[in-house]
């Protein structure tokens, strides 16, 4: 799928995700301040995306691999795309060195942002297992595929369905 496929289905399930956890009551500076619900849904909304992105940080043509200096590269020529960072093992560890780069930046960060970063990430797993190329969800366990072959990237069908599809998602999710 195309970066922004994976930002969008991202984004909107972080903002169905940030309906439901608490995000703010974690946070001692915010502790009887009222956060507004469109600040919560856009940090849930940046947090899926930003998610979502994250596995192809082992492609340096690649949204996220593009803003970083050799380290996609490295990642490339040493663990291949679609390796360990497509698979549950890549999710929950990138998720988290993220989460805690975020929580050195911000000291306010709390769990939910990794809830919501792991969600996009898992989404985004999720969108590569319908193309033919498969994501190897169980490695190190085994480096098999799995895939169910609905959509080719950037092809027809993601164009035309999966994309409107998202969109539609996304607004359902805000509105409700």
């Amino acid at each position: 799928m195309l970066w922004k496929t994976h930002a969008l289905a991202g984004a909107s399930l972080g903002v169905f995700l940030s309906n439901h956890l608490d995000t703010a009551s974690p946070m001692p500076s915010l502790v009887g301040i009222t956060v507004e619900p469109y600040v919560i849904l856009t940090i849930g909304a940046m947090a899926g995306a930003l998610g979502s992105l994250l596995p192809d940080i082992d492609q340096p043509n690649s949204k996220v691999g593009s803003k970083f200096f050799m380290l996609p590269t490295l990642l490339k020529v040493t663990i291949g795309h679609r390796g360990p960072t497509h698979s549950i093992v890549g999710a929950v560890t990138v998720s988290f060195l993220v989460w805690l780069l975020l929580s050195m930046i911000y000291p306010l960060t709390n769990m939910a942002l990794y809830v919501l970063l792991l969600a996009g990430y898992i989404s985004h797993l999720v969108l590569d297992s319908l193309n033919p190329q498969g994501v190897a969800w169980l490695w190190p366990v085994t480096s098999k595929k799995f895939r169910i072959p609905m959509f080719d990237t950037g092809g027809v069908g993601e164009s035309l369905i999966v994309i409107p599809s998202l969109v539609v998602l996304l607004i359902l999710v805000m509105v409700l």
